[in-house]
């Protein structure tokens, strides 16, 4: 076709015996025939070649044959058998049954929980009575029906573009929807299969551990950078702008930016950097944040606030931990003592996208750069509602930095902290974005709304799509209306009010 219609020189840039391999396959190649859901046949069986692979590398296969083919057969079998359920559907009648009986459990619950949590939001958040006449006004529409004017808008709009499309949509749940229409009832059969998928319980495990990174990075440290800010004696205009200057990149440009920066040879910008740090500059930038962390946590240990002291022991191990990861592979190249490989550098690219143990954190590492100067200037104006008595009177008391964060900054700025938790922590498990465009879900980073996605537009299943999506929103409506149950007891005040 090239040729036909004139373009010899892109048929001469093509490798050599392309064209040669093509009318080969041409003439003797059979397509494969195309069935539902067979594009997922090369996902579900590369697995346990994957997997055998693993263990022939690990010395973990046996050395007899026999005993090494019934590991294969076991290795196949496995995975025969989640193909066949996840492609054609096949499950034994006993099978099924219990799936059925734990659905019907699961939807009862969801049920039970919706009502009675929402319950106690209308309670919670229920204006006090006001006895006027002998009666009782709650809402008062007469009263304030400008107020309710102004507010329709607003609510219309969330009702037709939000719950609206979510009744409709819950339907699909009960469904093997087909967007070409005849759409078969499965009943509660995609909860049941749901309850014992192990890929999503995986993913949703992956969604756990990402949020935690997102809220300790992307919730804390802005709050810190603030308080630091604020006791900076000169230049503090031209370090909130230095940190804010991110936030105006687009959101793609971030991602692709910081995806150049992972570059997994040593021309990469981290792989430059990290590459000239011997394993004595890890320990010590870990000593550093292990001993900011100890402090938090023996402060809080001295007011006996001992829960919150054991997070910040365990996060200050585990960051030390984490870099220390870095420098062990030097201190322990063979042939080395151990006090001359303190000065040495790894001579090896990190891979951080590939490896497990670092794409998770480089996924977030972009939100963290970029979302550090807004958090900063929000937490850096509520700053400025602080009198500077209670500063003075710790002062006097003989506190020290760590105690006027702990015991002034955060119980005064207890109200916006839980505004910005919530919407931080329910915005960490939606939010896919940055690991569908670093990893596309690869080296264990697929996380639950990701999954989702996939499986509603990439293989087309709506139906169990729909029914992840439930359950999800039910495992994190609990916290949230905990946290706004709080929020509702909280009292407001203006800045320089009485």
């Amino acid at each position: 076709y090239l040729r036909m219609f004139g373009y010899e020189d892109i048929v001469r840039l093509a490798p050599k015996g392309w064209e040669e391999c093509f009318e080969i396959a041409i003439e003797s190649g059979k397509p494969e025939p195309y069935g539902q859901n067979s594009q997922m046949i090369y996902m579900k069986m590369t697995p346990p070649m994957v997997e055998a692979e693993n263990l022939a590398l690990k010395g973990k296969l046996p050395k007899d044959d026999d005993a090494r083919l019934l590991v294969m057969q076991g290795l196949l079998k496995k995975a025969v058998q989640e193909t066949n359920e996840k492609m054609i559907g096949i499950i034994s009648p006993e099978e099924r049954r219990v799936r059925r009986g734990g659905a019907v459990v699961l939807l009862i619950a969801i049920a039970v929980a919706f009502t009675l949590l929402f319950r106690k939001v209308f309670r919670a958040f229920r204006p006090p009575s006001i006895v006027l006449s002998r009666q009782a006004e709650t809402w008062g529409f007469r009263r304030y029906k400008w107020a309710y004017i102004i507010l329709l808008p607003a609510f219309l709009a969330v009702l037709v573009w939000q719950y609206v499309p979510l009744g409709l949509g819950s339907v699909m749940a009960f469904q093997d929807y087909n967007v070409m229409g005849n759409s078969a009832w499965v009943g509660v059969d995609n909860f049941g299969d749901l309850l014992f998928d192990m890929e999503w319980w995986q993913t949703v495990w992956n969604s756990l551990r990402y949020s935690m990174l997102v809220v300790g990075l992307t919730f804390l440290p802005p709050v810190i950078l603030a308080v630091l800010l604020q006791e900076l004696p000169h230049g503090k205009i031209l370090f909130r702008t230095i940190f804010y200057l991110p936030a105006v990149i687009t959101g793609l440009v971030v991602i692709y930016l910081w995806k150049s920066f992972y570059e997994n040879t040593e021309y990469g910008v981290l792989n430059s950097i990290v590459m000239h740090i011997p394993a004595i500059g890890y320990i010590l930038i870990g000593a550093v944040f292990f001993y900011i962390l100890y402090s938090f946590g023996r402060r809080l240990l001295v007011h006996n606030v001992r829960w919150v002291a054991v997070l910040c022991f365990l996060a200050a191990v585990g960051m030390f931990a984490s870099l220390f990861r870095f420098a062990w592979p030097i201190l322990t190249q063979q042939g080395v003592p151990w006090w001359r490989a303190l000065v040495m550098t790894n001579s090896q690219p990190y891979r951080w996208l590939d490896d497990p143990a670092t794409a998770m954190l480089c996924c977030v590492m972009p939100m963290v750069w970029a979302g550090m100067g807004p958090g900063c200037l929000i937490y850096l104006a509520a700053l400025k509602g602080i009198a500077d008595d209670f500063y003075e009177a710790a002062d006097i008391d003989g506190a020290t930095f760590v105690d006027k964060i702990l015991f002034i900054v955060i119980p005064i700025l207890k109200p916006l902290l839980i505004i910005q938790f919530v919407g931080v922590f329910i915005g960490s498990w939606k939010s896919s974005a940055f690991i569908l465009a670093m990893t596309g879900g690869g080296s264990d980073t697929t996380v639950a709304g990701l999954h989702i996605f996939y499986k509603a537009y990439l293989y087309l299943k709506f139906g169990p799509a729909t029914a992840m999506a439930w359950v999800l929103g039910f495992m994190l409506i609990g916290f949230t209306v905990h946290q706004l149950k709080i929020l509702s007891k909280l009292e407001f005040k203006t800045t320089g009010g009485d």
